[in-house]
């Protein structure tokens, strides 16, 4: 759920670095202006969720950087590009791009954190969560000694460590950490409302694991407010969608159906219109799935979405399974069986001859 705020925070970490790439040599001018051009065109179109394009003004970028022999310029475009092809689920291409970054640069140049953060994001989405947080040490580290343990930068990657934790379970470990990255920007008058909107978000999802719905509810109500002051109460904008959902699914676990649809299908409404991700679908076909199965008692919709829900996942295991090994096959299967288990359900309960024999095929298929 929460992985486009991720990438727009760490695409703005990218535009930081690049900003202090100005050549002022006027022989230059010409083709700073040309990659400018591109960057403004591939930054955009990643904002907006379209991916395909920012990946064809990138590539454009890092070839004309190549002319001018830039090298470490270009270690910086890497993990953008390996960004945009992580949310299209082409993990494989992902992590060529950001094993490029890597050879490239210096083991203790900040701009590595974007590489070993966006590695650990792939890995988390792939169900290796143990890989997923030696590259947010790793990141962390780097950023530490840096910049220092009390630095508003470290606490991006105490957020994805507390995330951690609470993907394991270990409730108390991920509030302790969740709350200190929340205490240091408090402290920071530098802090981006997009920074506390995120530490509320991990807030609530920990509460939300711990089945403590009040102080899930309060949390997300929060990250979307803040959410709402940043895009000028724009309630369709794509990075609200993330906000909608988790209030959904509060409502969802406490049977508050009708409250919980209406969140789903402004969370679906965003993602199907304007975030051009395969994989983000994923979940929120799932939720409307459940919502209908479980609160409308409507087995066709419930069918229809957990249909989709399945086939996208399909979808992405393909490209997943591109650069796992078979214990990792294995813990992505673990991690994702629910979408097949929603679909054989949906499909007993719509009662349709036809349907069920597709299912059935499909589960023969999969195991």
């Amino acid at each position: 759920m929460k992985k486009i705020l991720i990438l727009l925070i760490s695409i703005e970490l990218f535009y930081g670095c690049l900003a202090k790439d100005n050549n002022t040599n006027l022989n230059k001018t010409e083709s700073i202006k040309q990659e400018n051009e591109l960057l403004d065109k591939g930054s955009n179109a990643f904002k907006r969720g379209n991916f395909y394009e920012a990946l064809k003004y990138l590539k454009k970028l890092v070839t004309l950087k190549e002319r001018t022999g830039n090298i470490n310029s270009i270690a910086e475009i890497y993990p953008v590009i390996a960004l945009s092809y992580q949310s299209i689920g082409d993990y494989k291409s992902a992590l060529k791009y950001y094993e490029k970054a890597l050879n490239i640069l210096d083991d203790n140049n900040l701009n590595k954190t974007l590489s070993y953060s966006g590695m650990g994001e792939m890995y988390k989405e792939l169900g290796d969560y143990k890989k997923a947080l030696i590259n947010y040490q790793k990141a962390l580290k780097i950023i530490e000694n840096r910049l220092g343990k009390n630095s508003i930068d470290t606490t991006m990657f105490y957020d994805k460590i507390g995330n951690f934790y609470m993907e394991m379970k270990n409730y108390p470990k991920a509030l302790e950490v969740l709350n200190k990255s929340l205490a240091i920007k408090k402290n920071t008058t530098t802090t981006k409302k997009i920074d506390m909107a995120l530490s509320y978000m991990n807030l609530g999802s920990v509460y939300y694991r711990m089945k403590n719905y009040s102080k899930a509810l309060e949390c997300f109500n929060k990250e979307l407010n803040l959410k709402l002051k940043l895009v000028n109460q724009n309630h369709y904008h794509p990075i609200i969608a993330t906000s909608y959902n988790n209030i959904g699914l509060v409502y969802l676990d406490t049977r508050n159906y009708q409250q919980a649809l209406e969140y789903f299908k402004k969370a679906l409404y965003i993602q199907e219109n304007s975030i051009k991700s395969n994989r983000i679908l994923v979940k929120n076909y799932y939720n409307m799935a459940l919502i209908y199965a479980l609160g409308m008692n409507d087995y066709q919709k419930a069918y229809i979405y957990s249909k989709k829900a399945f086939d996208s996942f399909f979808i992405n295991q393909n490209k997943s399974f591109a650069v796992l090994d078979n214990s990792q096959k294995l813990k992505y299967l673990k991690s994702t069986k629910m979408y097949l288990t929603e679909l054989m359900m949906n499909t007993y309960l719509y009662n349709h001859k036809k349907e069920k024999y597709i299912t059935l095929n499909r589960w023969l298929n999969y195991k």
